[in-house]
């Protein structure tokens, strides 16, 4: 029988991480910044405190259920969810159970703006990837793109990160979303290139704005732009590719996965089709059904129409 989970969601496909199961440590959008370009919606809660926003046991009894009545495994169990992970206090003994629970790789997405936190420091030490993003470090560019909590030193940050890759014994995959007329420039590159050389990632994820926000207004930057920034970096930067689809031995409805996908980010219908492997009459229903129903609502982005779930502003 499907479970219905509070803090889990998933596994859906990442462009990234082939299929993963989501956490959400937090609930709703708490979060150290409210980037114009995020997909889950305006940060309610702009802060660096960092709580047990949600209970972590319940989340461990999630994820050993999950564990234990499927099968087939996931590529990763990853950190995302509604805003910044890392701002919850118990998140480095959550990974420190995972690990006990099962051999699936750990992957944190973070915003990069806590690691100069100790505790967070040595949380992130035990996980298998960690994502931080690094979007742009000049005053003026940081305040448009990631309208952070004040008072953040990214030069702090970036020296953190540089001693973080020292410790990290997994993998270090630093992010850069670009935005049109925001950081597409060559101050920017400049300052950026600097930051990923004294961090030494494993790697670099460069992309732009692929879907609609929630949060404000973002242009993509063009095909040209982005392939001239990935070859600006002495880091190797990897293309981020098309999703997997969800493997029908999870024990989700169609529509629970379709809500899954949706809940982290709108996607349009060929998506959502190549995702779930859903016929296409039959999602087209569910769809419909799902929008008469308010759980969904449709949205366009580039003359394309999206579906995103309802609740976020």
């Amino acid at each position: 029988m499907k479970k219905n989970y509070k803090y889990i969601f998933g596994p859906v496909p990442s462009r990234r991480f082939g299929l993963s199961l989501g956490i959400d440590l937090l609930g709703s959008k708490i979060c150290s910044m409210d980037c114009i370009y995020c997909e889950v919606g305006r940060t309610i809660n702009l802060t660096m405190k960092r709580d047990e926003y949600v209970p972590a046991r319940e989340v461990l009894d999630e994820i050993r259920d999950f564990l234990e009545t499927n099968s087939e495994k996931p590529d990763y169990i990853t950190f995302s969810g509604m805003g910044e992970p890392t701002l919850h206090s118990s998140i480095g003994f959550i990974i420190d159970r995972i690990h006990e629970m099962t051999d699936i790789p750990v992957c944190v997405l973070t915003n990069s703006t806590t690691i100069t936190n100790e505790n967070v420091f040595n949380s992130l030490l035990g996980a298998d990837v960690v994502v931080p993003s690094l979007d742009a470090l000049n005053a003026n560019s940081i305040k448009k793109l990631n309208k952070p909590v004040q008072g953040l030193d990214f030069k702090k940050i970036v020296e953190k990160l540089s001693e973080f890759k020292k410790a990290f014994k997994g993998r270090l995959l630093v992010e850069i979303l670009f935005v049109k007329g925001i950081n597409d420039n060559e101050s920017e590159l400049e300052v950026l290139y600097k930051a990923v050389n004294e961090i030494n990632p494993d790697g670099l994820q460069i992309h732009t704005v692929a879907r609609p926000s929630m949060s404000g207004h973002a242009d993509p930057v063009s095909d040209e732009f982005l392939e001239y920034a990935r070859n600006y970096f002495s880091v190797s930067s990897s293309k981020i590719g098309e999703f997997n689809k969800i493997n029908k031995n999870y024990s989700q409805s169609d529509e629970d996965m379709i809500v899954s996908l949706l809940k982290i980010r709108p996607c349009h219908f060929q998506e959502i089709l190549d995702s779930t492997g859903i016929t296409e009459t039959k999602l087209n229903e569910l769809l419909e059904g799902l929008n008469n129903k308010g759980e969904i609502k449709k949205m366009n982005f580039n003359d394309i129409t999206y579906y995103k779930i309802t609740g976020c502003k």
